[in-house]
């Protein structure tokens, strides 16, 4: 396989990432008005599941401010009970930082 050959296969792998990032940026909105309605253990974990796994994956496939931006939040939920909510004020401030990073995430991909 020549080293075009490669590259070429690395941009479409890197191609798919980014398209799956639409999907999981659905995904993190639907999970966050359903913990935001109901906070349960599972909501909880559905959220962070895929914020983790993106704050593990987008710095990979050249997206390092996505990486931060995730981890930031990953982090934030670390710091809160599965199994009920944080005060208005410590919701509001993760609604806005999730809201921002949903921003982010559609002009990576081009929304």
């Amino acid at each position: 396989m020549s080293d075009s050959d490669t590259q070429a296969k690395l941009e479409l792998v890197r191609l798919s990432y980014l398209a799956s990032l639409q999907d999981k940026r659905d995904a993190i909105h639907e999970n966050w008005q359903q913990l935001a309605k109901s906070w349960t253990p599972d909501n909880f974990d559905a959220l962070y599941i895929i914020l983790h796994g993106i704050a593990g994956s987008a710095e990979t496939f050249g997206l390092p401010e996505v990486t931060q931006q995730a981890r930031t939040l990953v982090d934030r939920l670390k710091l809160l009970s599965k199994s009920s909510p944080p005060g208005p004020a410590m919701l509001d401030n993760l609604a806005h930082d999730l809201d921002s990073f949903l921003s982010h995430l559609d002009t990576v991909h081009g929304r």
